[in-house]
C-alpha cells in the first residue's frame, strides 16, 4: 500500500509540474500585430514597449559621481587612504597637515573619474551613431516606404532592406525579391562567422501573386519572450481565418547582421531594441576588475590586519 501511495504521489507532482510548466509557457508568448492597424481587435496586442534606442552609457548627469565613487571605493587602496586622510582632521591623532593628505588620494580619485567619463563619453557618440542611422519603414499616411532613424522603429513596424544593408532590429521575413524566397545574411558581427546563411519567407507569402503589400497584413504573430537564444526561435502567423503556420529561425532576421545576394526583402519587426537576441547576448558596460587589483586588494587588507595588530600589541 505504501508503494501504491507513493507511486500515486509521484504521478500527482508530474502533473502539477506539467501544469506550472504550461502556465509559464502561455505567459511567455507574445503577440505582436501590424502597426498599420488602425484598431486592435484584442486588449491584450498591444504596441509593445521597447523602442529600438541603443543605450550602452553607464552614467547619466546624477549617476556619475555617486556610482563612479562606489566602483573606485572597491580598490581598497584607495578606501585606506582615504581613511588615513581623514584622520588627520582629528586633532588628536593628525601627524602633518589634513589638506597636504587629501589632496594626493583626491588628485587619483579625479584622474581615473575623467579617464571613465571619457570612455563613458565615447560610448554615447557610438550609440548615437547607430541610433541614427536610416532605414526604409512603411508609411501608412504616404502609402509607401519612408526613411526614419533606427531609434524610431518600433515593434509591429515593417521595414525593408536591401543588398549589403545591416538589419536594424529582429524582423520577420514576409517577402524577398529572389524568386525561391529565400535571402542571404552575413552573421559576422553576431557569431563571427563569415560564411553566408540562408533565410526563408514564411510558408504562404512566397506564394502571393502581387507584391507584399503591409496595408493588407491583418495576421497576428505568436511567439516566444525575447531571450538570447540565437539559434532558436518558434512561434505561429494567426490568420483571420483562424490558420497557423508555423514559424522556425530560418525565418528570421536578426540585428546586427548584413543583407548579402538578395536585392531586396521586407518583413515585421518582431523585437526591437534591448530585446533584440543581439543585445540580449551582450550585457553591457560594467566594472571589470584585473587579476592584479584582486590581488592589491588582498595584500592591502592584509597590511591593513598587520598594522593593526602591531597597535594592539
Amino acid at each position: 500500500d505504501a508503494v501504491g501511495d507513493s507511486s500515486h504521489e509521484q504521478k500527482q507532482d508530474k502533473e502539477r509540474k506539467k501544469k506550472r510548466r504550461k502556465k509559464k509557457d502561455v505567459r511567455k508568448v507574445r503577440v505582436v500585430a501590424s502597426n498599420l492597424l488602425s484598431a486592435w481587435p484584442d486588449a491584450e496586442i498591444s504596441r509593445q514597449p521597447a523602442n529600438n534606442r541603443l543605450k550602452t552609457t553607464k552614467y547619466t548627469a546624477l549617476s556619475f559621481l555617486p556610482k563612479n565613487l562606489f566602483e573606485q571605493f572597491h580598490r581598497f587602496a584607495n578606501v585606506y587612504f582615504v581613511f588615513i586622510a581623514l584622520l588627520n582632521f582629528v586633532p588628536a591623532v593628525n601627524a602633518f597637515q589634513p589638506e597636504l593628505a587629501l589632496a594626493p588620494v583626491l588628485f587619483i580619485l579625479a584622474v581615473t573619474a575623467v579617464k571613465d567619463l571619457w570612455e563613458d563619453y565615447s560610448r554615447y557618440r557610438s550609440d548615437q551613431e547607430i541610433n541614427h542611422m536610416e532605414c526604409l519603414v512603411y508609411c501608412r499616411n504616404e502609402r509607401k516606404y519612408t526613411t526614419r532613424y533606427w531609434k524610431e522603429v518600433k515593434v509591429g513596424d515593417f521595414i525593408q532592406l536591401r543588398c549589403n544593408e545591416i538589419i536594424p532590429a529582429d524582423i520577420l521575413l514576409l517577402s524577398s525579391s529572389d524568386p525561391d524566397g529565400l535571402c542571404h545574411i552575413e552573421t559576422a558581427n553576431l557569431d563571427g562567422e563569415t560564411n553566408l546563411k540562408q533565410r526563408q519567407v514564411v510558408r504562404g507569402f512566397l506564394e502571393l501573386d502581387s507584391e507584399f503589400d503591409p496595408m493588407k497584413f491583418t495576421s497576428t504573430i505568436e511567439c516566444e519572450e525575447p531571450n538570447n537564444d540565437i539559434r532558436r526561435f518558434r512561434g505561429f502567423i494567426v490568420h483571420k481565418n483562424g490558420r497557423k503556420v508555423p514559424l522556425c529561425k530560418e525565418n528570421l532576421l536578426l540585428r546586427g547582421c548584413t543583407v548579402r545576394n538578395t536585392e531586396e526583402v521586407s518583413g515585421i519587426v518582431i523585437y526591437a531594441g534591448h530585446e533584440t537576441k543581439a543585445l540580449l547576448n551582450n550585457s553591457g558596460p560594467r566594472y571589470k576588475r584585473s587579476k592584479l587589483e584582486r590581488q592589491m586588494n588582498c595584500d592591502v587588507l592584509w597590511c591593513v590586519l598587520i598594522l593593526f595588530a602591531m597597535c594592539l600589541f
